[in-house]
């Protein structure tokens, strides 16, 4: 009841400040390695405009 908790020293603030850092960094690069993958997936994909099934239109139109 009567304990008080010790404030913490800069050293412990500065590893706990450091190790904060670290999770954020690694955090960070593994969404940016995600997002390069799925975009190199989506770039080797083919076109689902040029499908076997796709219709190309031709649009002409009467000059005025």
């Amino acid at each position: 009841m009567g304990e008080k908790k010790q404030p913490q020293t800069d050293k412990s603030r500065k590893a706990l400040a450091q190790s904060d850092r670290q999770e954020r960094l690694a955090d960070a690069l593994r969404a940016n390695l995600s997002r390069r993958k799925a975009q190199l997936r989506a770039r080797q994909q083919p076109d689902a405009d040029s499908g076997p099934n796709s219709v190309e239109v031709d649009i002409k139109t009467e000059p005025d």
